[in-house]
């Protein structure tokens, strides 16, 4: 990095710039703040307002080892901010799984122990008393 800030054609756009010199702009790189991690930069995107990076934020609620050491405090902080506010996936259903699950669900209703009639399901006895009715 230092050789690309000594490079002359460096040089001259500092100089078109109004930066005198490269030490000045060395120094003001050094105390400049570190990059966002990705996780941090995961947060800002979710919108997470956490009032500060996500190391600060873990700093305040863990002061001994994670109570999940697989996550750092950090990937913990942002889990318990972010995970919350995903919304639940709500399942795809055809028709075909909706009138199993229905049927599935009115045989309970029915059918607590073993059949009376052994020898049909009862799911296949459900089915026939909805034909029967509908006779």
């Amino acid at each position: 990095m230092l050789r690309l800030i000594r490079s002359p054609t460096f040089q001259r756009q500092l100089a078109t710039r109004g930066i005198s010199s490269s030490r000045t702009l060395l120094m003001g790189l050094q105390t400049a703040k570190a990059p966002l991690t990705s996780l941090n930069n995961a947060a800002t995107n979710a919108h997470l307002d956490l009032n500060g990076t996500l190391e600060e934020v873990a700093a305040r609620y863990f002061s001994e080892a994670s109570a999940f050491p697989e996550f750092s405090p950090a990937e913990d902080t942002l889990l318990g901010q972010a995970v919350p506010l995903i919304p639940d996936k709500v399942p795809i259903m055809d028709a075909h799984a909706l009138a199993e699950e229905e049927l599935t669900a009115e045989i309970q209703q029915h059918f607590c122990e073993s059949s009376d009639f052994p020898e049909y399901t009862p799911a296949e006895e459900e089915a026939m008393l909805h034909k029967v009715m509908q006779m």
